[in-house]
């Protein structure tokens, strides 16, 4: 039980960690707001009420009103939309803290709960939830989804794992000094038997001695980490009668990580989760 909520702690700090990037973001945006000009607009055209038709014809200032107004209002939808776009994901991160939390269950269970589900639309939902990260990296994003079609998986590990990949591939190239900083996620079959995801990313790479022990409890090169990342996604992934393995050709040179799960497995058993 003890690994069981080192896990849970670890999956849920970094949820939190994006719902505070993602909250900061959006006060800064709310905050830079214009207004404090709107005001300002709104006592001038009340200080000229009695002769407002003159005064947005006429004068200097008064003319350059509507147009002020239309840019203001473009300006205010930008950022409206952007601010929408930031509690989105803190929601969707909201969310998944809570299954992380009804999800420690499942990792004591003799079987895996199954779901139907598109694999495609759950790795979308994986890099939502670290949007906070890779938008403050600019990382640019690859996908290479091959059409799989919906298949029946444990939704929340699976979602989990996705999501600590995705947060390794990002601190990986938030230490690395490469441009641009890119990430690329490939979904396929892998014979007739298994699906494969790949999450690769040109940033810092990996010694190659190091390339099993990384999934070791407790081992990590970050100067803050702990070392509970990957080997949480081995313990689920494990779990699930898959594998996850790293590749990499060396420090600098970037990082593959595969991940492999039954899907004839699956596909027998999805009769009984529905």
């Amino acid at each position: 039980m003890a690994e069981v909520a080192a896990n849970v702690l670890h999956n849920v700090g970094n949820a939190l960690n994006s719902i505070n990037v993602s909250a900061a973001i959006v006060a800064e945006t709310i905050k830079n707001f214009e207004t404090g000009n709107l005001v300002k607009l709104a006592d001038l055209i009340t200080e000229h009420k009695a002769d407002l038709a003159h005064f947005l014809t006429q004068d200097d200032k008064g003319k350059y009103v509507p147009t002020y107004i239309c840019e203001v209002s473009k300006h205010l939808a930008q950022q409206q939309a952007e601010t929408v776009e930031k509690l989105q994901a803190i929601i969707k991160n909201v969310d998944h803290v809570k299954e992380i939390v009804k999800m420690q269950h499942s990792y004591t269970a003799a079987e895996s709960h199954l779901d139907t589900v598109s694999l495609d639309e759950l790795v979308e939902n994986a890099i939502e939830i670290n949007y906070s990260g890779l938008s403050r990296q600019k990382v640019e994003i690859i996908r290479e989804y091959e059409d799989i079609g919906n298949i029946a998986i444990d939704k929340q590990k699976t979602l989990q794992i996705l999501v600590n990949l995705i947060d390794n591939a990002e601190h990986s190239l938030a230490e690395s000094n490469n441009e641009p900083k890119v990430m690329r996620i490939r979904t396929a079959r892998s014979g007739d038997e298994k699906v494969r995801i790949e999450v690769t990313d040109n940033g810092g790479g990996i010694d190659p001695a190091n390339l099993e022990k990384i999934f070791e409890r407790g081992f990590t090169t970050k100067d803050t980490g702990h070392g509970f990342g990957l080997y949480n996604c081995q313990l689920a992934v494990k779990g699930m009668q898959g594998s996850l393995t790293a590749q990499s050709q060396g420090i600098g040179q970037g990082a593959t990580f595969i991940f492999e799960m039954p899907l004839k497995r699956a596909e027998v058993q999805s009769g009984k989760s529905s």
